[in-house]
């Protein structure tokens, strides 16, 4: 018998799926992942109902149907026109996953061939593109064969999508059945054909056709759904009330998971809203949902469940006969998880069973678009008009309690729930106007405010939306319409409502909007944050006992409000579900009992937090290294770090990576735990979802970063990383001057940035980057160059015996000043002050404000500031300053200026007796304007050791953040036990008898009084603090890892506790137990790469350390175990190179042919500190020709000469063409050693 052909079409009728596939006269209709085509607004407030056990609704309408199965991973062979590429064979057709392909090269008929071994039913197919953009395939041919022998084609079936994760589907809504074998070809008679190609996956389906229910359903508030023993109340669901990601997305795993503690795994969850038509007519109901999702309307069975896809927008285009009234719109979710795992039982997430549960929804025509006359609500039909808008309520228990308000916050100088990014990009951002529902009456609704009003810059339309800032539905940047005014103060704001109907009826309701100041404000002010990455490498590799504390000390000192650390870059740094020990990313790294990797970060998060900063935590969104590529190992991953670590800050690297992942459920889940907590991304000048801040990579010194793309207010923040000769990087190589670092700071509070000063302890990941030699030579001595470039740094902020200088920078904003090219826009005059020029903005540098203060920052070198060199005859006049100046004073030096004057809000200053600063020369001004943002929060007591019988009890107080101090008044100090510990007026501790006491300090700054509490022990008539102590610091001639040390007498070292409540403890108490050792430079491996042998040569006394001697440099290290109180603790471990030479220039007699008075400072150790800069030098006039000569005390072999040359700006300044080096037996007979050149560049 002859074989039969025939070519089928597929037909579309009323009730038929789309689904990002372009069928018979429809317009292409992609899935987007948070934008989408048209103008129709997404349903933002539901009912919801759930969980439950069964499909309780397909029960109900007797509409159940099996699993749906994808046949074709169950094909008994699967073939090819040729497979060139060994490493993407056929097979990655059927995988499961998207990320492995089938390729081929140099065919010009591709194809690739399923056939089964018994027949099989088939009505829909899906093509996933291979994602390669050498080859997009444009258009496939389907050819079925069936039992009998007959084929079936499709002919030309157009590719929808260039995105693997949006395939192509081809549907027949009559279907094929005893299917043995499918045929499909990519571009067929395509010419020419390119050189490669491919396809990602195939998956085929028999789908369930729709089907009329058999009973009805009408869901109210309230009410339950219930079925065969199962029962849930339909409950107002609009999860904007708490969370305030700015898209449609409805985030159920907030709602059950995280607010009220209800697991939805493998459950059904409900959605149903009810949508007015004022007409019979065609509309489409577009659906994208987490899990396996089927959709209900009018109460018919519309599609089957679908196959679990990455959540979109419009993944589902339901073509649905809208009846004239009101129609009902149900959605059923099966919360589909599976925990896939690896070869190691190791939670993977690969499939699209995930944890999270979610979806999108609306009403729209076939392009997208707003269907005139719609009404949304959730209650649908009734006799009495209401308005339906509420806040959330339910009878169940919660795990956290839900909110009282009814409305979504609202925050200063962002959008009111709406926003859109400038761009159409997929990944960037979408949310819908708020919109006021009503129910019954006579549809046809009116609103207005009925009585009070909104907050400053919003308006409510007729149609019951909060007008958007929108203009022919693109973004207008420069519009303030539909954003919160900056000037708007925070509180509440009520107002009424009144809702009109068609037939006249009207009924009101009361609201209000909490309006807060945004929550990356803090931030924006705190001025300097930072990133760390590879954080705890160094506490894995080298020394497990480095001082967290010490480091965010130090970072403190520096000026951080917050410190961030990584938690998964290239290594997982705490034990993730999903880090793999075996995987060789981990394989090095420690292990904990239970063999999953070391928390790392624990220790830093409770360092930073204990110093008063904000902590944060930094995650690469596509695994970095380990390349998961997963919205479902992000949720996991970022909900399990929130849970452990309560960051207040999240900065996610890399989200480009990732551009077809869904980027509103990444930040919703985010934004289910706090509103507070903000987000960074470093997105490259691009808008991934929803972020809160803006970030660049500083690549040069005072690099600039890109302009403002966001409708919310957000602030860049650019980030740079010092790099010194033994911490080499990638990235920007000269940044290892902390006087230019210092400046970069300055200037970004200027701009209005904040500057994000890397923090990292070590910018090296470990074995896999490093060699163990690399790691035990190089490392300590990179941790401790950057230990002392940020010493300086502190230093140069907060000099002894002056005041601290963070406070012109801390809690400020850029103060306008007139007359510098622009005018004051009232709204911060961002790229304004972001973005200074030849022509805009102060010449001399820039100026900032707090409170009743203004700074000048009189600067040169970043955005081509002059500094004083644009101030003519040192007079500066400035305007406006309304208020009366009370106080002009140099704050470098604590020093009135010269003179100053006020002529209305106009001020001039003589700044005759002001000396430049080299790095920053600042002029605070001080007026007398009452109102103040910024008052003591905090007052901090610490101990401070005089003498092992005397402790002084020290207050330190600030407002808001650490560096902005608060000058205390009436101080006052008591004890709580004084038969134990007296202490006077001044805060000195006086031990009286054996036990411990608490010592109370009350401090008070502009009328506000905060107090503290020390707790003292003393023992033996030794006081010390007696908080617990977590840690003791070791440092070794100032140094905390790493010195260089010729032969000496002895090195001096100091020993110290550090407290859990913060600061020092004295060890008189004490008992220590000291080591020393030599470190075998090549003895280590990839596991332990520090290998050191104790040696007993070392001694340790009158505070100081003699080194054994040494006939070649040698490591040497030292540490210590200290026992104070029962609990013991071991040192960080001080790394000495110990040279087998002296200095002798430290006792040689020194002569010069100019300048005498100042060879001293050729061997003072100072090369360029905070307080001197490069001052403390020897040099002379260009031109001249000079010596210099060291007598030293004893004939002696020399070995090297060290000679430090004098630098600025990353260049080298006057240096000597030439050098020449002499030496001489008896001074009189001179011999040359050679000659060098002076360095240049």
């Amino acid at each position: 018998m002859g074989k039969t052909h025939r070519k089928i079409t597929p037909l579309i009728s009323v009730a038929a799926m789309i689904v990002t596939s372009s069928l018979l006269g429809l317009p292409e209709t992609k899935a987007y992942a948070q934008q989408a085509a048209g103008s129709a607004p997404f349903i933002n407030s539901w009912l919801v109902s759930g969980p439950f056990d069964s499909p309780v609704v397909d029960k109900i309408y007797d509409c159940e149907v099996g699993e749906v199965v994808n046949y074709a991973p169950r094909a008994s062979e699967i073939t090819a026109s040729s497979s060139t590429l060994a490493v993407n064979p056929v097979s990655y057709l059927v995988d499961g996953s998207t990320r492995n392909q089938w390729v081929t090269e140099n065919d010009s008929s591709p194809w690739v061939n399923l056939k089964w071994s018994e027949p099989v039913a088939i009505n829909e197919v899906r093509i996933a593109q291979w994602g390669d953009s050498r080859h997009v395939n444009n258009w496939y041919h389907l050819t079925f064969t069936l039992k009998d022998g007959s084929t079936v084609e499709s002919g030309r079936v157009d590719s929808t999508s260039a995105n693997p994760s949006t395939p192509t589907v081809y549907s027949m809504q009559s279907g094929l059945k005893n299917v043995l074998e499918m045929k499909v070809e990519v571009d067929k008679g395509r010419a020419p054909y390119p050189s490669i190609t491919g396809i990602s996956e195939i998956e085929v389906y028999d789908r369930p056709v729709p089907v009329d229910g058999k009973t009805k359903l009408a869901p109210k508030i309230g009410e339950s759904l219930s079925f065969g023993g199962e029962s849930k109340n339909w409950e107002y669901f609009d999860d904007r009330i708490y969370n305030r990601n700015y898209d449609d997305y409805q985030d159920l795993y907030g709602y059950y998971a995280v607010k009220k503690g209800v697991d939805t795994k493998n459950k059904y969850v409900y959605a149903h809203t009810y949508v007015y038509s004022p007409i019979e007519q065609q509309g489409y109901f577009d659906v994208g949902a987490s899990g396996s999702y089927r959709i209900y309307v009018n109460d018919r069975c519309v599609t089957p469940p679908s196959t679990p896809a990455e959540v979109q927008k419009d993944l589902t285009k339901q073509a649905v006969q809208l009846h004239q009234g009101w129609n009902e719109l149900l959605i059923q979710i099966k919360h589909t998880y599976t925990e896939d795992v690896n070869s190691n039982g190791v939670p993977v997430a690969l499939d699209q069973h995930v944890a999270y549960l979610g979806f999108y929804g609306r009403i729209a025509d076939q392009n997208g678009n707003t269907i005139s006359g719609l009404a949304n609500s959730v209650t649908g039909p009734s006799e009495s008009l209401e308005i339906v808008s509420q806040g959330l309520s339910t009878a169940d228990q919660t795990r956290a309690p839900l909110p009282k308000n009814n409305m979504p916050f609202g925050y200063q100088e962002w959008p009111y729930v709406w926003n859109k990014s400038v761009t159409t990009n997929k990944y960037g951002v979408g949310a819908s106007a708020f919109q006021f529902m009503a129910g019954g009456g006579a549809p046809g609704y009116t609103w207005k405010i009925a009585a009070g009003r909104l907050p400053d810059g919003l308006e409510l339309n007729a149609d019951g939306t909060i007008a958007d800032g929108l203009v022919n539905e693109k973004v207008d940047l420069n519009s303030t319409k539909g954003i919160i005014g900056g000037h708007t103060e925070p509180g509440d704001y009520d107002f009424t409502v009144q809702v009109t109907d068609s037939a006249g009826n009207n009924t009101s309701k009361d609201f209000t909007i909490t309006v807060k100041e945004r929550p990356n404000k803090w931030f924006e002010e705190g001025r300097v944050g930072a990133l760390t990455h590879a954080t705890p490498t160094y506490n894995y590799f080298v020394d497990p006992n480095y001082s967290a504390d010490q480091w965010a000390a130090r970072a403190k000192r520096q000026g951080h409000s917050l410190v961030s650390v990584e938690a998964l870059q290239q290594n997982y740094f705490w034990p993730s579900k999903f880090a793999d020990p075996k995987h060789i990313r981990q394989e090095y790294l420690p292990k904990d009992e239970n063999g999953r990797v070391v928390d790392g970060l624990k220790q830093y998060e409770l360092a930073v937090k204990r110093y008063g900063m904000k902590f944060g935590l930094y995650y690469a969104t596509e695994g970095g290294g380990l390349r998961h590529y997963s919205t479902d190992v992000f949720v996991q991953n970022v909900e399990d770090l929130i849970q452990r670590y309560a960051p207040a800050y999240l900065y996610f690297d890399g989200p480009q990576a990732m551009p077809n992942a869904n980027f509103d459920v990444m930040y919703s889940l985010v934004r289910d735990y706090s509103d507070e907590l903000i987000v960074d991304s470093n997105a490259w000048g691009a808008e991934y979802g929803d972020p809160d801040l803006r970030t660049g990579e500083a690549s040069g010194i005072y690099a600039n970063a890109g302009t403002n793309h966001l409708v919310k207010r957000a602030t860049m923040e650019p980030w740079k990383m010092i790099h010194t000769k033994n911490q080499q990087s990638p990235y920007y190589g000269q940044r290892d001057d902390f006087r230019l670092v210092t400046k970069e700071m300055v200037m970004n509070a200027g701009r209005g940035y904040v500057d994000n000063n890397d923090q990292s302890v070590i910018d090296s990941r470990g074995p896999n980057w490093d060699s163990p030699q690399v790691i035990a030579t190089r490392y300590p001595k990179g941790v401790q160059e950057f230990i002392d470039v940020r010493e300086n740094l502190s230093r140069w902020f907060a000099p002894d015996g002056l005041p601290e200088r963070h406070e012109s920078t801390t809690g400020t904003t850029p103060y306008f000043l007139a007359g510098y090219g622009y005018e004051d826009d009232g709204r911060g005059n961002y790229e304004r002050f972001a973005f200074p020029s030849s022509t805009t903005g102060p010449q001399w540098g820039y100026a900032t404000s707090r409170d009743n203060n203004i700074y000048l920052h009189v600067i040169k070198g970043p955005d081509g500031k002059k500094g004083f060199g644009a101030i003519a005859d040192r007079s500066l006049t400035i305007r406006p300053i309304s208020d009366r100046v009370t106080s002009v004073t140099w704050l470098n030096s604590n020093l009135p200026v010269t003179s100053f004057s006020q002529n209305g809000d106009s001020l001039t200053i003589n700044l005759a007796n002001v000396q430049e600063d080299p790095i920053d020369t600042i002029i605070k001004i001080v007026t007398d304007n009452p109102a103040r943002k910024y008052q003591l929060t905090n007052v901090v007591a610490t101990g401070e050791r005089l003498a092992p019988s005397v402790l002084k009890v020290n207050a330190e107080g600030y407002m808001t953040y650490p560096a902005l101090k608060a000058k205390l008044s009436a101080i006052a100090y008591s004890s709580t036990n004084p038969d134990v510990a007296r202490v006077t007026a001044a805060g000195t501790v006086i031990p009286v008898s054996n036990g411990t006491a608490s010592i109370k300090v009350r401090g008070t700054h502009e009328g506000v009084t905060r107090e503290d509490a020390l707790k003292v022990r003393v023992k033996d008539r030794a006081v010390y603090v007696a908080e617990d102590m977590i840690g003791a610091s070791l440092l070794v001639e100032g140094k905390e890892v790493y010195g260089e040390f010729g032969l000496t007498d002895g090195l001096r070292y100091e020993l110290e506790g550090r407290s859990a409540k913060g600061g020092a403890i004295g060890l008189d108490a004490a008992q220590v137990r000291w080591h020393g050792g030599i470190v075998d430079l090549d003895g280590g491996d990839k596991y332990q790469p520090i290998a050191i042998k104790e040696v007993d040569t070392f001694t340790f006394k009158n505070n100081k350390i003699v080194t054994p001697d040494v006939s070649e440099r040698t490591r040497g290290v030292v540490w210590a175990d200290v026992t104070l109180d029962g609990k013991t603790v071991t040192t960080n471990k001080v790394f000495l190179d110990l040279l087998p030479y002296r200095n002798l220039s430290k006792t040689a007699e020194i002569t010069a042919s100019q300048q005498q008075d100042a060879v001293k400072h050729l061997i003072d150790g100072r090369a360029v500190d905070a307080t001197n800069f490069d001052r403390l030098k020897w040099s002379v006039a260009a031109g001249e020709q000079a010596w210099i000569q060291f007598k030293l005390a004893a004939r002696s072999e020399l070995s090297s000469i060290d000679i430090n040359f004098n630098s600025v700006d990353q260049k080298y300044v006057n240096t000597p063409k030439t050098v020449r080096i002499q030496t001489s037996l008896d001074g009189v007979s001179w011999t040359d050693a050679g000659t060098i050149s002076g360095p240049t560049g």
